[in-house]
């Protein structure tokens, strides 16, 4: 019988496949993504999502909360420590309030149908409710056997993945199916960030993300949303205008203040 070697074990060989960065959806699309999850997908999910790109939160960080972290009332949402950055209260913006609100009081509730083989189609009542404790998860496990009382990520990226291939949004940029991840709403969010001229100290603020070259590499602008920004710059405006006399010239203004 061969001896087993000591030492160090061997290096693991790195994947050939890498992910990426994560789609962010931007215009149309994330309308469009959410309205597949609502329709072909698990409440739940549909809920996740929202919440992760309304709060900017990473998908665990949304799996985690309890109903006693969010306020209504108070306009304020606590959101645990995780990768290093700690535990933070982020204000709830006040656009979103009524579907926070809707969300709390009606929950979301889908009719479904299965096909159950020799049965044929079966219907059932596919059903996200706000929990009654204050303590209860939002998302909480409805497995016996799961080891936490709550759903983890690896059963969000799976239910979205299950989702992706099936999303065809009829559109002249269609996204690369496999790009849309959980992560993609916060992505979205930073890009919505950075699109509405929102400083960068506060976007990273809201995104709790500390290093400038991380930052940079989220929310990457579609060309429309760059064009959009340039034309709401009332600066940029002015320059051009003085410039090329849309405003009046320089020269006129010169004129008649000599």
């Amino acid at each position: 019988m061969a001896k087993r070697k000591r030492g160090r074990p061997p290096k693991r060989k790195p994947t050939k496949f890498h992910l990426g960065q994560a789609s962010s959806l931007p215009g149309s699309l994330w309308g469009l993504w959410l309205n597949h999850i609502l329709k072909h997908g698990p409440t739940w999910l549909y809920v996740a999502t929202f919440l992760s790109h309304a709060f900017c939160c990473r998908i665990t960080e949304v799996l985690r909360l309890r109903a006693r972290d969010i306020s209504i009332k108070d306009k304020a949402v606590h959101v645990s420590s995780m990768k290093r950055a700690k535990a933070v209260d982020k204000r709830l913006l006040r656009v979103l309030l009524p579907k926070l609100t809707s969300l709390k009081h009606k929950g979301v509730r889908r009719k479904r149908q299965r096909n159950a083989g020799a049965r044929g189609l079966v219907s059932w009542t596919d059903a996200w409710s706000w929990p009654e404790k204050p303590s209860g998860y939002l998302f909480p496990s409805d497995r016996q056997d799961a080891k936490e009382a709550r759903r983890t990520k690896d059963t969000a990226c799976k239910a979205t993945g299950r989702l992706r291939e099936t999303f065809a949004p009829k559109c002249k940029d269609p996204p690369v199916t496999r790009t849309i991840r959980t992560h993609s709403a916060r992505h979205r969010m930073i890009s919505d960030l950075k699109a509405s001229d929102i400083p960068d100290t506060i976007s990273m603020r809201m995104a709790r993300i500390n290093d400038t070259k991380t930052f940079a590499k989220y929310g990457q602008l579609s060309d429309q949303q760059v064009g959009n920004v340039l034309d709401r710059s009332a600066k940029l405006r002015k320059t051009l205008g003085e410039i090329y006399g849309v405003y009046g010239t320089t020269t006129k203004r010169n004129k008649r203040n000599s």
